[in-house]
């Protein structure tokens, strides 16, 4: 196994036993690959859905149960080269609210909205507010930093707000009436308290 793994490869600091798994991975996966391409079948069945370990076990048995993680590892490589890059994401998509549906009762259930509840405090606590998603929740377009400083800049030469907001609505919202006077004004104004602080 030492031949697989070229000297000076590697520019972080691994073990040996960890670039050994690493190269594990690859082989056994292109050996899932080419020997059994049936397992990308497993993958996307959705009355009978398997996690990667689930089809390691079927495969390698006592093997995947010993080391799992790169058994594990092993099917996800040899799924990544079976399954196109846009299915995947479907799948990957469906198995997790499945997963989420039934780990919680159901989407509507009271536990799925407290654990929404408190992935959301988690997120905002770790990231800060997301406030372009905010924004869009509204029904509303979030400014980007371009529109921003193109309405400062106009604003500057003397253009008008209803000026601006046609502008920036031609320029930057294929001419539908997204800023209006109004919401360039309230922005501009935003932006000048925000300066002065």
């Amino acid at each position: 196994m030492d031949d697989l793994i070229p000297t000076g490869s590697f520019s972080v600091d691994l073990t040996a036993e960890e670039l050994r798994a690493i190269q594990l991975v690859e082989v056994i996966g292109n050996r899932l690959a080419t020997e059994f391409p049936e397992i990308a079948d497993l993958y996307r069945s959705e009355t009978n859905s398997q996690r990667y370990i689930d089809i390691a076990i079927q495969y390698f048995g006592s093997e995947a149960e010993h080391y799992p993680g790169v058994y594990a590892k092993a099917v996800g490589f040899a799924i990544r080269k079976l399954i196109p890059p846009e299915e995947q994401r479907l799948l990957t998509s469906r198995r997790r609210a499945k997963r989420l549906g039934t780990l919680f009762g159901g989407f509507d259930s009271a536990a799925f909205k407290q654990h929404s509840k408190r992935a959301a405090a988690r997120r905002h606590e770790l990231h800060g507010p997301d406030t372009d998603a905010m924004t869009r929740g509204r029904g509303m377009t979030p400014w980007s930093k371009v529109e921003r400083a193109i309405a400062i800049q106009k604003r500057q030469e003397g253009v008008s707000f209803p000026e601006i907001a046609e502008i920036l609505n031609r320029d930057y919202h294929d001419g539908k009436p997204i800023r209006t006077a109004k919401r360039v004004a309230d922005t501009l104004k935003y932006e000048a308290k925000r300066k002065q602080k």
